[in-house]
């Protein structure tokens, strides 16, 4: 079974995870799926560069993506849903994600991605926040 989930990433801000609660609709424990998808928020926080020139001109957007993430860690079917109408940022979203590597999802054969990826302020590496 392939399941779908909604991230919200910003790459100058907390990122939080989206409902669905896929813990309860799939019966996997939720504190395993909770602690999977944080996971996949952080390799993808951890991994997305903000493109220098783009962030020392202050341009910002939000870079809608999706992907699946296979059992055994290997993903397909990347692609931009929505485009930042930069595409610098767009192809910065698109190579941090190709570089991430994932663990498979737990419980289940596949995970179907759709991620917000927000470009704002400084880059934050360190998880400081932006002013």
């Amino acid at each position: 079974m392939i399941a779908a989930i909604a991230i919200a990433i910003s790459l100058a801000g907390a990122a939080e995870v989206l409902p669905p609660n896929l813990a309860r609709i799939h019966r996997v424990q939720a504190s395993e799926m909770d602690r999977y998808l944080a996971g996949v928020r952080d390799r993808i926080w951890m991994v997305v560069p903000y493109p220098p020139e783009e962030r020392e001109n202050g341009t910002e957007g939000i870079v809608h993506v999706a992907f699946t993430i296979h059992k055994d860690g290997s993903i397909s079917g990347l692609r931009i849903l929505r485009s930042s109408g930069n595409r610098n940022l767009d192809a910065a979203a698109l190579a941090g994600i190709k570089a991430a590597k994932f663990r498979g999802p737990p419980g289940l054969d596949g995970l179907n991605v759709d991620i917000p990826l927000r470009f704002r302020g400084e880059r934050i590496g360190d998880r400081r926040m932006a002013n």
